[in-house]
């Protein structure tokens, strides 16, 4: 299992970001990927988490209670060595570390916050050149995949 970049987008339903609605974790490759949902979902703590990050959701087979998407996001994270998860916003990493904190066994990962204004303008050139991204987001898969493509590109030469 080689170490790799694993990118991280959450939604949250509180304006403290402490309440999960979704995640989404994909591989630098892009050829793996990880989309889930919380069930029940909590409350909205705002109008944009009503009217925006909800009327997003899937609600399909990605949704999961809490026991099944906890053992989800370990497997998927174990079954790498080590993944650096690559965020944009600390939030993400602190859902992600409160998912896994009951996690049994626990999945080894190193947290990284990226804050490249380089790779944070490509995010914004990645929903410019595709208005069906655009549409979709704050979808927690939409906005990590944008977040792979501009680190790829800043950082690698592809996207």
């Amino acid at each position: 299992m080689p170490a790799v970049n694993v990118f991280l987008d959450t939604e949250w339903a509180d304006l403290d970001g402490t309440k999960l609605v979704s995640l989404a974790l994909v591989s630098q490759d892009g050829q793996r990927r990880l989309y889930v949902e919380r069930d029940p979902l909590p409350p909205p703590g705002s109008e944009f988490v009503e009217h925006v990050v909800y009327p997003l959701l899937e609600r399909g087979p990605s949704t999961l209670r809490d026991a099944e998407l906890v053992e989800r996001v370990r497997a998927f994270l174990a079954s790498f060595q080590s993944p650096a998860v690559i965020a944009d916003h600390p939030n993400d990493h602190a859902l992600l570390g409160r998912i896994l904190s009951s996690a049994s066994p626990p999945a080894d990962w190193v947290p990284i916050f990226m804050d490249q204004s380089d790779v944070r303008g490509q995010v914004e050139t990645y929903f410019e050149q595709r208005p069906e991204a655009r549409r979709f987001r704050h979808h927690a898969a939409v906005d990590a995949e944008a977040l792979r493509w501009a680190w790829c590109y800043v950082n690698e030469g592809v996207g």
